[in-house]
């Protein structure tokens, strides 16, 4: 383990960070008869193409969808990507389909204490308790601005 006062990292590759087993999302939407398409969890089953499996014009992205990889905000960018390019297909009739590949086996994740601290796990560097890199990172403004361009808003 290292330490500094400024940043210290705890790397240990057999952590691995997770909800708990129990969690399952708020998905109050969803009422019959449509709660036959989620799964155990409350999650939207989708295909490969991201769409909500028995319906053909209808897409779910995020955390309500039931793709096997961690639920973080990074990977809405390819997921909504995914989706939008489909959403155009469907619309103009022209071109297949485009298949979401999951991001699977990614250490990464940021997790917020507030505005201005958090503690981060990353590759390479594991865990990272260090308050002024989160923030640079995720807390200063939750990556909203991010999004906010990456959709266009």
């Amino acid at each position: 383990m290292k330490r500094s006062s400024t940043l210290s990292i705890v790397h240990n590759p057999r952590v691995r960070l997770r909800p708990p087993k129990d969690y399952v999302p708020l998905t109050p939407f969803a009422p019959e008869p449509y709660a036959a398409l989620l799964d155990e969890a409350g999650r939207l089953r989708v295909d490969p193409q991201l769409r909500v499996k028995g319906l053909t014009n209808v897409f779910a992205v995020g955390d309500i969808n039931d793709v096997a990889e961690n639920k973080m905000a990074v990977h809405i960018l390819g997921q909504a990507k995914t989706a939008e390019t489909n959403i155009r297909a469907i619309l103009t009739g022209r071109g297949a389909l485009a298949v979401y590949k999951a991001k699977t086996g990614n250490p990464m994740m940021l997790l917020a204490l507030g505005r201005h601290t958090g503690v981060s796990h990353l590759p390479i560097l594991g865990v990272v308790k260090a308050g002024w890199l989160n923030r640079m990172i995720k807390t200063r403004d939750m990556l909203v601005p991010r999004f906010r361009k990456a959709f266009g808003l």
